[in-house]
C-alpha cells in the first residue's frame, strides 16, 4: 500500500511506470525522512545490547517493480566507528514499529555478504508473522500517536527481519 501512496500523483511513462527521475525525486525525500532520529531508517544495530551509531544513509537508489507493483529504496548505512565483530554477536534489525510500511532485507544480497572477518558468519532471522491480537493493538492506536506504547513496541521488535552476525574467537 505505501508504494501506491508513494507514487500517487507522479506520471506515467507510455508503459504505465514512473519515470526514474520521479522515483529519484521520491527516494532523495523518503531518505531524508527516515533519517529523522525517531525513525532512524527503521534500522537498529546492536551488539551486546548497546546500539551501534551509525552515519547518514548513502548510495541511496530506489526501483519500481511492476509487476508486484512494489517501490523498492535501497541505501548503506555506515557505521560511525568501526565494529568488532568479535566482541560479541551483531544484531541488525529493520522494520516500521507501526507497520504501516513493510522493510525487509534483500536475500539475493545477504547471501553476498562481503568482507566479513575469518570465522565470521551470518544468518537470516525472519520475520514472526503478525498474529491477529497484535495487529488489533496497532490498529486502534490513534492516528494522533506517533508512536505505539513500549509494551507493543517490544512486541513488535520480535516480529523484525533481522541479521546476526558471530564471529568465533580468536
Amino acid at each position: 500500500m505505501f508504494s501506491s501512496y508513494a507514487i500517487q500523483g507522479v506520471p506515467l511513462d507510455a508503459r504505465r511506470q514512473p519515470r526514474q527521475s520521479d522515483l529519484d525525486v521520491i527516494a532523495a525525500d523518503w531518505i531524508e525522512a527516515l533519517g529523522d532520529p525517531m525513525s532512524h531508517y527503521f534500522t537498529d544495530i546492536e551488539q551486546n545490547g548497546q546500539t551501534i551509531a551509525t552515519l547518514s544513509a548513502n548510495n541511496v537508489g530506489s526501483l519500481w517493480n511492476a509487476a508486484q507493483g512494489r517501490l523498492t529504496l535501497t541505501f548503506d548505512l555506515p557505521l560511525q566507528t568501526s565494529a568488532q565483530p568479535r566482541a560479541g554477536s551483531i544484531s541488525v534489525r529493520v522494520a516500521d514499529p507501526t507497520f504501516f510500511v513493510a522493510y525487509e532485507f534483500d536475500r539475493e544480497q545477504l547471501s553476498q555478504a562481503s568482507r566479513l572477518p575469518e570465522g565470521c558468519t551470518t544468518e537470516y532471522i525472519p520475520a514472526r508473522q503478525l498474529d491477529p491480537v497484535t495487529a488489533s493493538r496497532l490498529a486502534s492506536i490513534p492516528s494522533s500517536q506517533t508512536e505505539p506504547p513500549p509494551e507493543l513496541l517490544a512486541i513488535t521488535r520480535t516480529l523484525q527481519h533481522r541479521i546476526e552476525l558471530s564471529c568465533s574467537p580468536s
